[in-house]
């Protein structure tokens, strides 16, 4: 392909300017921390550790391409700083001691199985006819207990609480805390579950006598036990076979 004059010139200030961003990031390196030269981080090494505050290896990625010489440099300083840290904590023997060296070891086999756990869900493919049957033939794993998600806010004054109950005012209006998963009610005291149980979704209860003040309670969805509806569950059950499946290879 045949460029212009001006694409021609375009192309080489691009690369000039990149050669030049490369050799002042080198040249930072070895002024900050000659032991770069034999460490050497390379743009991977930075990616990964953009990775660590963006929480993915893929958003970092994009965030490196977006990143110009400037931003690349603040980066380096970083990972240069690290590992001259990460060194002189070695010499002093930090990384033997129990907590330090316990750290390290749990860090490093998280990351591996979280990694070893990817690259297998990546790797499995499963139909909708193998999740149903894999669902009837756990079906015990499906059955639920009544129960309820509720919105919570705690009080240190008992009439503070009252008001608020008798205002009618929702819980989550006034920044209550919302549960995220299902609380069963044979789980609860006796007395909660029994006003739960009675209450209908936006009905607020309470307050009850806790260790942290008075505690209100607002049903935001309640649950009938039984068993699950395959096609309410299916991630789950998806989840569960995978893992199943991660469980048996990992095993070989």
């Amino acid at each position: 392909m045949l460029r212009s004059k001006s694409q021609t010139t375009t192309y080489c200030l691009t690369s000039k300017r990149r050669w030049i961003e490369l050799a002042l990031l080198a040249l930072l390196a070895c002024w900050v921390c000659p032991a770069y030269a034999v460490e050497r981080i390379t743009d991977d090494d930075l990616i990964t550790l953009l990775s660590l505050s963006l929480g993915g290896r893929d958003v970092a990625s994009a965030a490196w391409e977006s990143m110009d010489g400037g931003e690349r440099m603040k980066l380096l300083e970083e990972a240069v700083r690290i590992t001259q840290m990460a060194a002189a904590a070695r010499r002093q023997g930090l990384a033997d001691r129990p907590d330090v060296a316990g750290a390290i070891r749990w860090g490093t086999n998280s990351l591996l199985a979280d990694a070893l756990e990817r690259e297998i869900s990546a790797a499995i493919k499963v139909s909708d006819f193998e999740l149903r049957r894999f669902y009837e033939n756990n079906i015990s794993r499906y059955f639920v207990k009544s129960g309820v998600r509720c919105v919570t806010v705690v009080f240190e004054n008992k009439d503070d609480a009252v008001n608020v109950r008798k205002s009618g005012e929702s819980l989550v209006s006034i920044g209550g805390y919302s549960e995220r998963d299902w609380t069963d009610y044979e789980k609860m005291p006796r007395q909660l579950a029994e006003l739960l149980r009675a209450a209908k979704p936006g009905t607020v209860v309470g307050p009850i006598r806790s260790g942290s003040g008075y505690v209100l309670y607002e049903a935001v969805e309640k649950r009938a036990g039984g068993l699950v509806p395959f096609e309410e569950c299916m991630d789950k059950v998806r989840k569960d076979y995978i893992n199943r499946e991660i469980d048996k290879r990992v095993s070989q």
